[in-house]
């Protein structure tokens, strides 16, 4: 079959002819006790919440209904009660898209999740995430929806959801997709549940290929192997793009969040034109434009990260080196949290605007040791023309401790840091770069008035330092009402001084 031409994440799907089979749902089971829960249950459930977000103002007396309601759902993640967390905060969002207490119908919706049987799928499974914890005597009435990558209503048909014992569901459907060939394309198709008093409830998503993963990974495997050896100029490339290639896998774990984060769908595409440009003699890495998953094998272990390159600020380089913010997330996430959440992203569309190349590695490794920051950059300075003497660093709770570690043991390698709702030992000297901590008033896990005290007795000490204290705020939601202006303040300082 004939493969569609890339096209970019927010380009067309191209025709998508939709047709499912069999008006009649099967419900395998109406009341069921919800399998153990892990951590990847609540990734589609937190984007579907830092997407709403990132469509709220950033005032602080709009999000104060949300703060209390998300800082208890994140206090039962770390409590590990991931069921109560998952009810949370899918009542946040739907307190927010309803405007009012949510009823039994839209918890029923948001508690689900779908999977995709087969390649192309070939049968939806509606599960419940959760018990609503009360049975329901009627059926609830939805229609099911399905949408393409920029959101547009593609096919929908009705669906019920019958009486259940306990509020658990889990429902399964014939699925046929004509003209399914979508490999050229990206993104993933959108699923919803639309309600009866018209509010439409995203419960997931799949993605389309044109053949099982794996293959795709064992063909260009094959292929790369064939076109060996490569000049030496390649060696690194090449080694890069079998890093990611190993990512197409057809299985994902239930407890790996890269299995559940990184949009592979995306990543094939990548990957045809990058085995195009090795194949040809070029680095398809160099100067690469977009949003790509790296993986960095050093001394120390292995750091995966994520990268976003602006197409305009790509375009400039050629005159002058580039900026780099280098974006470190908090407990429980990964190198995809600030790409993906915070905001639904929001920090890619302000490397757009401000001009910077954004570098997202996993945090961990780099608070353990800032040999890590160093493999890092080089790595990155390996691809890119990247400015020495701009390099920020921008942290969230872990994340923000992690920087005042690397502050202290690479001071000369850092411009301006930027902590938000950190806590931790703050360097108490003259040497570390100037850093401006966010601290959230409602904050119960740092709380501001002991960082407060931290943060002048690092002043009095002679640290550049100074602290913002953010109305309302609580340990979450802090991140999307100060990103903008953090990061304003971060491209308004100036180089290391030498």
């Amino acid at each position: 079959m004939k493969k569609t031409p890339w096209l970019t994440h927010f380009q067309t799907a191209g025709l998508l002819l939709l047709a499912i089979v069999g008006a009649e749902v099967s419900a395998v089971g109406q009341s069921r006790a919800p399998a153990a829960l892990t951590i990847a249950d609540g990734v589609y459930p937190y984007i579907r919440f830092e997407q709403l977000l990132e469509r709220m103002p950033r005032s602080p007396e709009y999000l104060a209904p949300l703060q209390e309601q998300v800082d208890r759902a994140v206090g039962a993640l770390f409590g590990r009660d991931m069921e109560r967390a998952l009810r949370l905060l899918d009542q946040a969002v739907l307190f927010e898209m309803v405007k009012a207490t949510p009823e039994t119908a839209h918890m029923a919706a948001a508690s689900l999740s779908i999977e995709a049987t087969g390649t192309p799928p070939k049968e939806l499974t509606l599960t419940s995430r959760y018990s609503l914890g009360q049975p329901t005597e009627s059926s609830l009435s939805y229609m099911l929806r399905l949408r393409s990558p920029q959101g547009e209503l593609r096919w929908q048909q009705p669906l019920e959801l019958p009486p259940s014992s306990d509020g658990s569901w889990n429902v399964s459907m014939p699925v046929q997709l004509s003209n399914y060939d979508l490999a050229g394309s990206t993104g993933p198709i959108g699923i919803s549940l639309l309600c009866q008093d018209g509010i439409e409830i995203p419960i997931g998503q799949i993605y389309l290929y044109s053949q099982p993963l794996s293959k795709q990974r064992q063909s260009q495997n094959a292929q790369l192997e064939k076109a060996a050896p490569l000049p030496p100029e390649l060696t690194r490339p090449a080694s890069r793009f079998a890093d990611r290639n190993a990512q197409l896998r057809d299985f994902r774990h239930p407890s790996r969040l890269d299995d559940h984060l990184l949009d592979r769908s995306l990543l094939a595409n990548q990957l045809d034109e990058e085995l195009t440009a090795l194949k040809s003699g070029i680095d398809p890495y160099e100067n690469a434009t977009g949003d790509r998953w790296f993986l960095i094998n050093c001394a120390q272990g292995k750091l995966p990260y994520r990268i976003y390159a602006p197409q305009t600020l790509i375009n400039k380089s050629q005159d002058s080196p580039l900026p780099v913010i280098i974006a470190l997330h908090g407990m429980g996430g990964n190198e995809h949290l600030f790409p993906e959440g915070y905001g639904g992203g929001t920090i890619k569309t302000l490397a757009d605007e401000h001009g910077f190349l954004l570098v997202s590695p996993r945090t961990y490794e780099l608070a353990q040791s800032a040999d890590y920051l160093d493999a890092l950059l080089e790595d990155v300075a390996n691809m890119y023309s990247i400015d020495h003497d701009r390099v920020y660093l921008l942290g969230h709770s872990l994340g923000a401790m992690t920087t005042m570690t690397l502050a202290a043991q690479r001071p000369g390698d850092i411009a301006a840091i930027c902590a938000i709702a950190g806590d931790g030992r703050i360097p108490e000297n003259a040497t570390i770069p100037p850093t401006l901590a966010y601290l959230a008033e409602n904050d119960w896990m740092v709380p501001a008035k002991a960082a407060e005290e931290r943060i002048e007795q690092a002043q009095r000490a002679g640290t550049d330092i100074r602290s913002r204290l953010v109305p309302t705020a609580g340990h979450v939601l802090i991140v999307h009402m100060v990103l903008p202006d953090a990061i304003a303040w971060l491209m308004s300082q100036g180089v290391i001084p030498k």
